[in-house]
């Protein structure tokens, strides 16, 4: 058994560095006002994009009234820690190691995909997501001011990935494609 999760766990890092070439700019700080726009940046989303999401689609299981698996995401320490497992769920700055990220980018066919049914998450809200740890993951006043309905990320244009690179990952035994219908986001599933 910890073979089969070990070569998942190899395939799923393959499948987010692939995710995190094609959607995610490399972010390299180097002084304090970028990291200060970086923090900016991270809490807007949060406002705008992240948490009507975590809000739709995740507190009815890990709100205030019920924690499955002991996690909760209404408050950012929890949301932070982790539940049950006693492993970090964010980490800051570092969105694919961090279990959460993880989780929500899982085909919907997968066990341990969150949420477990619909509504899944879109491939706009998991890239928000995604952007949203990579620059920080800054909290803002959960429930408070500010969280009004969901609205679409920005996000840069992603090209269609090329298809001879397509083409050499499923020589290679992959599964590869767009992460969903109507995107360019790609997925690459080495879990055959």
């Amino acid at each position: 058994m910890r073979e089969r999760d070990q070569g998942m766990s190899n395939s799923f890092i393959r499948l987010l560095s692939l995710i995190f070439l094609l959607v995610s700019p490399t972010m390299l700080i180097a002084d304090e006002e970028a990291k200060e726009e970086a923090k900016k940046k991270s809490l807007e989303l949060f406002e705008k994009n992240v948490w009507p999401t975590f809000k739709a689609k995740c507190l009815k299981c890990h709100g205030p009234e019920k924690q499955k698996s002991e996690y909760r995401l209404d408050q950012k320490e929890m949301a932070f820690k982790g539940g049950e497992s006693e492993e970090a769920a964010i980490i800051a700055g570092n969105a694919f190691s961090s279990p959460l990220v993880r989780k929500i980018s899982y085909p919907q066919s997968h066990d341990e995909v969150m949420p477990p049914k619909k509504p899944f998450l879109t491939a706009e809200e998991i890239v928000s997501v995604i952007h949203w740890v990579d620059l920080g993951a800054e909290w803002g006043k959960a429930g408070g001011a500010g969280h009004g309905s969901p609205k679409m990320p920005v996000v840069r244009k992603v090209e269609p990935a090329d298809a001879k690179v397509l083409a050499a990952l499923r020589d290679d035994g992959a599964l590869a494609g767009p992460l969903a219908q109507n995107t360019n986001v790609g997925s690459v599933d080495f879990m055959r």
